[in-house]
């Protein structure tokens, strides 16, 4: 498990060895997302450990500057107000943001130990 209760992994790994598992998986989602969007979509997809380490991978089917272009777009959008239905309060990184972040994991948690539980009694797979 990782260190947020989640995931499959049973010890922790190295970062070096972290970034290696997560460079195979985002090649693999990248995959999947671009045979499945419409002619001329693109898309990033970005993943970070949590905390302050400041390390992240990503993949995407669009040239750098696109992304870059794309997510300073997305960043521009943000601040003038999507998302204006959280309240400030509740935002990643406030006591309370980290608080619902925390118990939505537990109810994730609890929900997919439930299904788990009812695909062994059932014999059925996901």
């Amino acid at each position: 498990m990782n260190r947020y209760g989640q995931g499959k992994w049973e010890k922790p790994q190295s970062d070096a060895e972290a970034d290696e598992t997560v460079k195979g998986q985002l090649q693999r989602f990248g995959r999947y997302i671009d045979k499945d969007l419409p002619y001329g979509w693109g898309f990033v997809l970005l993943c970070f450990p949590y905390g302050p380490e400041g390390r992240m991978n990503y993949i995407a089917n669009a040239e750098r500057a696109d992304v870059v272009r794309a997510m300073y777009e997305f960043i521009a959008a943000t601040k003038a107000g999507w998302g204006e239905h959280v309240p400030a309060e509740a935002e990643p990184g406030s006591q309370m943001g980290d608080e619902l972040i925390g118990r939505l994991r537990q109810q994730i948690a609890a929900l997919e130990e439930e299904n788990r539980a009812l695909r062994e009694r059932y014999g059925t797979t996901p």
